[in-house]
């Protein structure tokens, strides 16, 4: 799989943040898994960059898949790193088609690294990545 990085500069008063995903649709992590395929993690909604008013809801649309097991049964966890400190958000677990849909809208204004990780049962891992701007000027 062919695994695609944009490497970028955001400034936000004096600091530098850099290397965000891309947007292409090959940005899923793999890791070496012994057993089988990855599992697969799309983040749909919001697009990768997108900027949003402070207090605004943003809605979440994403997608997990894998060759193994049911997408209801993959573990999800939803992080949230504002200036490079993730934390663990909650999030409803997929439906049968492996759709994950939700909004939020307590995010702190500031640069937000958002990533969906999904494991199997064989504990191999994939991931998902992306980054918004909350309380941006538009």
């Amino acid at each position: 799989m062919k695994l695609a990085t944009i490497v970028c500069s955001i400034a936000i008063g004096g600091l530098w943040l850099v290397g965000c995903p891309s947007d292409d649709d090959d940005d899923t992590t793999v890791e070496e898994c012994p057993t089988a395929e990855t599992p697969t993690a799309d983040i749909i909604q919001p697009s990768n960059t997108a900027q949003f008013e402070s207090g605004v809801e943003v809605q979440f649309v994403a997608k997990v898949d894998d060759d193994l097991d049911t997408s209801q049964s993959l573990e999800t966890h939803w992080y949230d790193a504002l200036y490079l400190e993730p934390e663990e958000f909650p999030a409803p677990a997929p439906d049968a088609n492996g759709e994950m849909r939700f909004a939020k809208s307590d995010f702190e204004n500031g640069i937000h690294t958002l990533t969906l990780e999904v494991f199997d049962s064989d504990g191999c891992r994939g991931e998902d990545k992306i980054v918004i701007n909350v309380g941006a000027e538009r």
